[in-house]
């Protein structure tokens, strides 16, 4: 026992002088992790989207439109920088990065909004995605606000009772991010997955320090056989620094910057410890298992390198390519991330955290003993000499060109990062990007009667490209209990006599309740369930004349991804 705390302690004081003592190890460890992450929080510090660039294209020239306009122009998200006569000046300036959307006031929409159903429209730039839809919800708010004055303007004028003209109002809250903040939503998703890639890479070095040739029969010598012992000891250092950088992020996220912990702070504590943990033990079962620390690197890059981009955090995978899902499954950050969104943001219980935790832990301890094994295997192999050199003829440089290339494939390392790694890097990485467009995004309706209403509600959103109804449910707490486990993006809650106040002209209003920490899908879910929500309301309306006169004085709005 004696000579297993040798081995044990000795692993771990040899390793730390190594990342205190050579200058590269120590970069990797304490220089890199400082630089990359001043310059996450300095690029993410101002948090909220302020003033974007929008255009208005006003053909209507309207009392409304004007009333929009000064909506527009008094809000904090948008700022009125173009006011192009036609659409196709507005699109031109769109593609050219001068504005994210643009609002259009048809010519005459005022005046017809009795008898045509023409609309007004807010279009906004899918190159980006993010920025482009907030900015076109900026505005769409603006011109909804100057509607509703509208209606009731012109409904006294026509002698209609106001409580005839009420639609359903449908409002949409974000759960756990409700300022729409991106340092707290990039912060979250960028910083631990560039601590993962680091402690990865950090790891390898360690363990192919201990590597010669592919045998690891020097190291089984200088540990007397107490491999494992020796491995845990070595990879202790590189666990304890990443980890300390992972918390300090944590801490600062939470508590510098006044994010607080919506769930459970141990929970998200021990998160962070999991994913170095994995972080390192992986690296040593790539080196382990391959014999070769360029392949461990190489593989080191493809799986820690794209894992922020397979994690589900951004973009949505759930219609994705089938390999896109399952991969995203398997790395060991998606389950960190989820777990982190839980904890950090949206208040998830604890039950859901430990089931990402365990997994975590799992593949640690699973990784660790596989690992131990292929040391074991390979310190029985005699070291392999290794050369790299390259004979190139001494004349001429396009001689010296083409002998470099007629040399590549006898250096395994080297033509695997030029040519293979490139090739499958070009498949591989896009395959997280390949189903961009939100389609199928989950949600639940929490509704207290199943009625007509309720059935076409489904039927709509199941009909609209962005999202599908994953469960009809009779709580609002059990669709947040989904929502903060992940399983749905979003709980649209009918309240109990809705259909009935709706027909009698005083309609309740109806809740959009969506998940804050996956801030690139709230504007997808929020749209397409207010636009579905706001249509089976006006077409429950239709039977009766003096409110289908109302109806038609709300302008409507339409917006579109370019």
């Amino acid at each position: 026992m004696r000579r297993l705390a040798a081995v044990f302690v000795s692993a771990v004081r040899d390793e730390a002088r190594v990342l205190v003592t050579r200058r590269w190890d120590a970069f990797v460890a304490f220089g890199l992790p400082l630089i990359l992450l001043m310059v996450i929080a300095a690029m993410l510090a101002p948090g909220v989207i302020r003033q974007a660039p929008v255009a208005v294209v006003d053909q209507d020239n309207s009392a409304f439109s004007r009333a929009a306009i000064r909506n527009m122009e008094a809000s904090a998200g948008v700022r009125v920088t173009h006011a192009p006569a036609t659409m196709t000046e507005a699109m031109a300036l769109m593609r050219r990065g001068e504005i994210y959307s643009v609002a259009h006031f048809p010519a005459d929409f005022s005046d017809g909004a009795f008898r045509r159903p023409e609309q007004v429209t807010v279009s906004f730039n899918g190159a980006f995605q993010t920025v482009g839809a907030l900015s076109a919800l900026g505005q769409s708010a603006a011109i909804a606000s100057a509607a509703g004055q509208q209606l009731q303007e012109r409904a006294r004028q026509r002698g209609l009772p106001e409580t005839a003209l009420q639609l359903s109002a449908v409002q949409v809250s974000i759960v756990g991010n409700p300022q729409l903040s991106f340092e707290l939503f990039l912060g979250g998703l960028l910083a631990p997955g560039v601590l993962h890639l680091l402690a990865a890479c950090s790891a390898v070095l360690a363990v192919g320090r201990q590597m010669q040739g592919g045998s690891f029969k020097r190291f089984e010598a200088e540990t007397g056989g107490f491999t494992t012992t020796a491995l845990i000891g070595r990879l202790i250092p590189h666990f304890v620094v990443f980890s300390l950088w992972g918390l300090a992020w944590i801490a600062w996220l939470s508590g510098v910057r006044g994010w607080g912990v919506a769930g459970s702070l141990p929970l998200l504590i021990l998160g962070m410890l999991a994913l170095m943990a994995v972080s390192v033990v992986l690296s040593a079962f790539l080196v382990a298992a391959l014999g070769e620390v360029d392949m461990a690197f190489s593989a080191t890059a493809i799986y820690s390198g794209a894992a922020i981009a397979f994690s589900n955090g951004t973009l949505p995978l759930d219609h994705g390519p089938r390999f896109a899902r399952i991969w995203s499954d398997i790395l060991p950050y998606t389950h960190y991330l989820r777990l982190q969104t839980g904890q950090l943001v949206t208040g998830a219980t604890s039950a859901s955290a430990w089931r990402d935790l365990m997994i975590l832990s799992g593949v640690t301890v699973l990784g660790l003993i596989v690992s131990a094994l292929f040391i074991r295997v390979r310190a029985r192999l005699v070291p392999k000499p290794e050369n790299l050199n390259f004979p190139l003829p001494q004349q001429g440089v396009i001689a010296a060109f083409a002998a470099t290339f007629r040399n590549l494939p006898r250096a395994r390392p080297v033509s695997s990062l030029l040519i293979l790694a490139v090739v499958l890097y070009a498949f591989y990485y896009p395959a997280a990007y390949a189903g961009q467009a939100a389609t199928g995004l989950p949600i639940a309706i929490a509704t207290p009667t199943q009625t007509t209403l309720t059935r076409t509600l489904v039927e709509d959103l199941n009909a609209s490209r962005e999202i599908e109804v994953a469960a009809v449910i009779s709580s609002p707490a059990e669709g947040f209990e989904l929502m903060r486990r992940g399983v749905v993006d979003g709980v649209v809650v009918l309240p109990q006599r809705f259909e009935a106040d709706l027909l009698r002209g005083a309609p309740t209003g109806v809740a959009i309740w969506l998940n804050g920490g996956y801030l690139v899908r709230v504007t997808a879910v929020g749209r397409a369930v207010a636009a579905a929500t706001a249509q089976v309301a006006e077409a429950q309306l239709k039977g009766l004349p003096d409110i289908a006169r109302a109806v038609r004085l709300a302008p409507t709005l339409k917006q579109v991804s370019l």
